[in-house]
């Protein structure tokens, strides 16, 4: 890895790929809205300053690689940076850039925030729906 990091997420978005964001650095002493890509064929990591997370820095977020609509997006919920982060935001992969997810559904790609500002949690995609179970509910 480009820095070291503990409460990161990963999320395989193809075959080669692999997709490393948030988490917090000892190198830097801070939390981090790095997103990187690491090609298991070329052993390489890629960065770019467009794929940094979209509602900021943070740590223990949760994140999973799913289909949707025939592409496949990887979603990022929750965490943590010295407040709680209730945000959902999905990376998507042409154009490399994490999307804010809204609350209230009024679009059928999108997918609502939590209600909760949840951190360390496990999410999964079972039956066409994101399933988020557990963690540690914050406040402030």
């Amino acid at each position: 890895m480009p820095v070291a990091l503990i409460g990161h997420c990963i999320a395989q978005i193809t075959n080669k790929e692999l997709v490393v964001a948030g988490g917090f650095s000892s190198d830097t002493n801070d939390y981090n809205d790095v997103t990187y890509i690491y090609n298991l064929v070329e052993m390489t990591w890629k960065t770019k300053n467009w794929m940094s997370l979209r509602f900021g820095p943070r740590m223990d977020s949760n994140c999973l690689a799913m289909q949707l609509n025939n592409e496949k997006k990887i979603i990022l919920v929750g965490g943590w940076n010295n407040s709680a982060i209730p945000e959902t935001e999905m990376f998507d992969r042409r154009s490399e850039k994490w999307i804010g997810m809204k609350k209230n559904i009024s679009d059928t790609e999108q997918q609502p925030s939590m209600s909760q500002s949840i951190r360390s949690s496990a999410l999964a995609f079972l039956n066409q729906k994101l399933i988020l179970a557990g963690g540690v509910k914050c406040s402030g």
